[in-house]
């Protein structure tokens, strides 16, 4: 009766894992035939159980069969969102890297996180542009993730989750991905001003006066950059040097009437009534009738 009962006990054991392995040969034949939630709800149950979950064959069929999801969900009514379409693909692929030994499924593999990567980033797109950026940052997550996945540097999405994290007010995110982008060489001057803008959303000011500086090094003539050096001088009392990126402004554009009233009105409030006349009168001969200055002017 003993030995009846351990017997017993195994059977059970080895159908339960047969009934598991059975999953992935399920799944894999649903995808062959197009049955796509069925092939997932097969692929998940395979990936739960002990004997078939540390396989990079499982994992590598779960990615293809989510990634046929993704390109199909429109098409076949799938109600899954993107973003959990994204995810699983990722974690999938990502999984078959760590558990491939023997390397038959990593070149595949690769090609197949760089194709669902590119969906993803659309997809990314499309949730930006309709305002839902919650999914937007999921979407440019995945799509990071997948081109890590691939062995490929996707500057765009790492842009495209700097700026939807911005959008969520998610700064410390943000500087991350505005920061990788300046690593990466991806269009480093706007980088630069986002990174800046977002170390003070953030509340870091040592930092956002730290990188404006190396910012104002490298590009000296860029009007935004100067306009915040300016308006940070002036914040904290440091008129002379908000004075100095004034007068570099007016370098920049030597014709912009808003720059010449403004270095009026600055050397005014220094006392350089002189210095306040000369910047008024320049701004006259662009505008003869420019009444801030005329006003201006006749009260010095």
């Amino acid at each position: 009766m003993r030995k009846s009962f351990l017997f017993l006990i195994v059977l059970i054991e080895s159908f339960t894992t047969f009934a598991q392995l059975n999953n992935v040969a399920k799944a894999q034949l649903l995808y062959e035939d197009g049955e796509l939630i069925e092939a997932m709800d097969a692929i998940d149950r395979a990936i739960l159980h002990e004997k078939t979950k540390g396989t990079a064959k499982t994992w590598k069929l779960r990615g293809d069969i989510y990634s046929k999801v993704g390109s199909k969900r429109v098409e076949l009514g799938i109600k899954l969102a993107p973003t959990v379409i994204y995810e699983r693909i990722s974690e999938s692929y990502s999984k078959v890297l760590e558990l491939d030994s023997h390397n038959r499924y990593k070149k595949d593999c690769k090609l197949k996180a760089r194709i669902a990567g590119n969906h993803a980033l659309n997809d990314g797109v499309e949730s930006f542009n309709a305002n839902d950026f919650t999914s937007a940052q999921s979407l440019f997550r995945s799509s990071l993730s997948l081109a890590t996945t691939a062995n490929y540097i996707d500057t765009l999405a790492t842009y495209n989750l700097a700026l939807a994290s911005e959008k969520l007010k998610d700064y410390p995110t943000a500087i991350v991905y505005f920061k990788k982008c300046i690593e990466f060489n991806y269009r480093t001057q706007s980088m630069y001003a986002f990174l800046i803008f977002a170390y003070g959303e953030n509340g870091d000011e040592a930092k956002k006066s730290v990188t404006l500086d190396k910012a104002l090094i490298l590009f000296p003539n860029d009007e935004g950059l100067q306009i915040t050096a300016m308006n940070d001088a002036l914040t904290i009392g440091e008129n002379t040097k908000a004075l100095e990126h004034l007068e570099k402004l007016i370098e920049i554009q030597p014709y912009n009437l808003q720059y010449l009233f403004s270095l009026g009105t600055m050397l005014d409030n220094l006392g350089d009534v002189i210095g306040a006349e000369s910047a008024y009168n320049k701004a006259l001969k662009i505008s003869p009738n420019y009444f801030d200055v005329l006003f201006n002017l006749g009260v010095l």
